[in-house]
């Protein structure tokens, strides 16, 4: 039985992949791949990794050594757009929605000050039994 770091290398050779590319993108040193270090087992994030980047690959046969190399369906359309979605990206849509609720829950503060006849706005430090009219 051969190891996933060897199914993995098999994989490569079939498509013609480098394997210092291969490993380049998904995040690791081809030393993993190699000697000794073969034999050691991947992590889920690794293994994950390895997926996205080669979507054709069965993920039984990957790691079990289960069922034919490739899988018969095409992969995932948002294959793609799962790559595409980086933790920059992420943290810069969250940063903007949370500048826009902030903008918003101002504007709500002010609205509320006005219907209950209170003249300034309302701030984070407000205690509930503040924000009743008097």
């Amino acid at each position: 039985m051969s190891t996933i770091k060897e199914r993995i290398l098999y994989v490569l050779e079939i498509k013609g992949i480098t394997k210092a590319e291969f490993c380049r993108k998904i995040g690791m040193s081809y030393s993993n791949f190699t000697g000794e270090a073969k034999k050691t087992p991947l992590n889920s994030i690794a293994v994950g990794k390895i997926l996205l980047e080669l979507p054709d690959i069965n993920p039984d046969w990957l790691l079990n050594e289960q069922g034919e190399v490739f899988r018969k369906i095409s992969p995932s359309p948002t294959t793609e757009l799962v790559r595409a979605v980086t933790p920059d990206l992420i943290t810069d849509q969250l940063l903007d929605r949370i500048e826009h609720l902030a903008h918003e829950n101002g504007i709500l503060a002010e609205r509320v000050a006005q219907l209950t006849g209170k003249r300034e706005p309302l701030t984070a430090d407000d205690k509930p039994d503040d924000r009743m009219p008097s």
